[in-house]
């Protein structure tokens, strides 16, 4: 008798958990496709924490960036670099905006805490049989918030395109909380819901 309740049960949250989805495909009929959603991101807090999680690979003047020499115009620009490629190859348009400009307005973002180090890493190549570098930058650096309003839709984009190379291979990934928060409250919390949650 419990095994035929819990049944029930699970065939009571199953039903509920089916009136939650939108039918996109039927036997015999056409695929429809579901609207893109475009969620706004947050407003930027006074202050954000960025946090590498996965090695950083970004090449300027041919050679990749170390920690020394990292700093917020490397970092956009390796993600200006992958957004801009996804779209070319994958949206319906061209993303047009003055990248040149954005670069050199990010030269004067400074970036502060900083905590970061080299992480040696290699990966065997089937194809090319031998172990690549795959060395990057991981750690974690703050930003001034009210100087990010140009730069803030592609920092809050990036989370989910990573940036600079590897990308493909699960380089470059970060997410972005507000710095000196924690705990932040419910409700700030809640618009800061990133790709975290997503991949633990």
């Amino acid at each position: 008798a419990a095994r035929s309740r819990g049944g029930a049960r699970r065939r009571d949250r199953g039903e509920a958990d089916r009136d939650h989805w939108t039918a996109v495909f039927k036997p015999g009929g056409t695929l429809t496709p579901m609207a893109p959603e475009h969620p706004a991101p947050p407003e930027p807090p006074d202050r954000v924490l960025v946090s590498l999680l996965t090695p950083l690979r970004i090449r300027r003047g041919g050679h990749l960036v170390g920690v020394s020499q990292f700093d917020f115009h490397a970092f956009l620009g390796g993600l200006l670099r992958r957004i801009s490629l996804l779209t070319y190859f994958f949206g319906d348009e061209r993303l047009e905006t003055g990248f040149a400009g954005l670069l050199r307005r990010a030269a004067t973002v400074s970036t502060a805490n900083r905590e970061l180090r080299w992480h040696a890493w290699t990966r065997y190549s089937s194809r090319q049989q031998a172990a690549l570098r795959m060395d990057g930058i991981v750690g974690r650096f703050e930003l001034e918030g009210a100087g990010l309003d140009e730069f803030w839709p592609y920092l809050w984009l990036g989370q989910w395109t990573h940036a600079g190379k590897g990308t493909s291979m699960g380089l470059g990934r970060y997410v972005l909380e507000p710095a000196g928060a924690r705990n932040p409250p419910a409700a700030e919390a809640q618009a800061w819901q990133g790709p975290r949650h997503l991949c633990p």
